[in-house]
């Protein structure tokens, strides 16, 4: 007879540890492979990001550079703002401003994949022509906007059967996570 704690264990309790154990060891196993997946979606995500916001900080400072070293390029800079203004109305992304994406990320609407090289050219552009524009928030956004695409296209062609699992609208709108159902 098996004993645990200094009683007796009935078939019954050993049948209920067995399947507690299986339980846990199959919950574990489906942890892992979660684990797995987030891990295989963050690297190519990390790597866009990284690979277009040191390509952002090069050309950002390539014209700084550049700026400082022709100040006629001051002179310049209504032109720019006119260039600015047609590039956001031709990919449909004017008035989207740090605000608006952090909301659209947080309630899972759509943001506008077209909105990352407005914001990289529009701010090189800026600092071309000695306009002042910050770098952070250009940088947050643009990898907000990347991360928040890639999520959404790779789950949803990726998503399982089971766990909690981000459900997204159309292509470019953050995740929203939903339950699983209960057996």
């Amino acid at each position: 007879m098996l004993q645990w704690n200094g009683k007796d264990l009935t078939s019954e309790d050993v049948y209920f540890m067995s399947e507690s154990f299986s339980r846990a060891a199959r919950s574990a196993r489906e942890m892992a492979r979660m684990l797995l997946r987030w891990l295989v979606l963050a690297l190519p995500i990390g790597l866009l990001c990284g690979g277009i916001g040191t390509a952002f900080h090069l050309a950002v400072e390539a014209v700084t550079e550049l700026r400082g070293a022709h100040g006629w390029l001051l002179w310049l800079l209504p032109a720019a703002g006119l260039a600015i203004v047609a590039l956001y109305k031709g990919t449909k992304c004017e008035g989207v401003g740090t605000n608006n994406v952090i909301r659209a990320v947080q309630s899972g609407e759509a943001v506008s994949p077209l909105l990352v090289p407005a914001i990289f050219f529009g701010t090189v552009l800026t600092h071309l022509c000695g306009g002042s524009a910050g770098r952070e928030g250009a940088a947050l956004q643009m990898a907000t906007i990347l991360q928040s695409c890639s999520i959404s296209r790779t789950m949803t062609a990726a998503r399982p059967r089971s766990a909690a699992w981000p459900r997204s609208s159309p292509p470019c709108s953050a995740p929203r996570w939903r339950l699983p159902s209960s057996p």
